[in-house]
């Protein structure tokens, strides 16, 4: 979750070559919660926080924390 606060952001497909897991579909529903919420913008190659996302980064971190689908990363 450190990489969700750089400039870049979470990129997808490193995240897949390293874990075997797909980003997007892992973390989907906390995904659609932090972009209706304001505080992050997501595409198909990159998940990074807004502006306001980085005012309260380590709320949105931690919703990617707390999904129980984490525990298998």
């Amino acid at each position: 979750m450190l990489a969700l606060r750089t400039d870049q952001g979470v990129d997808v497909r490193a995240f897949a070559e390293r874990y075997a897991v797909d980003f997007l579909q892992m973390f989907g529903s906390v995904i659609a919660e932090m972009r209706s919420a304001g505080l992050l913008t997501a595409s198909d190659t990159h998940v990074v926080l807004t502006r306001r996302g980085r005012l309260l980064a380590n709320e949105a971190c931690a919703a990617f924390i707390a999904t129980p689908s984490a525990e298998a990363v």
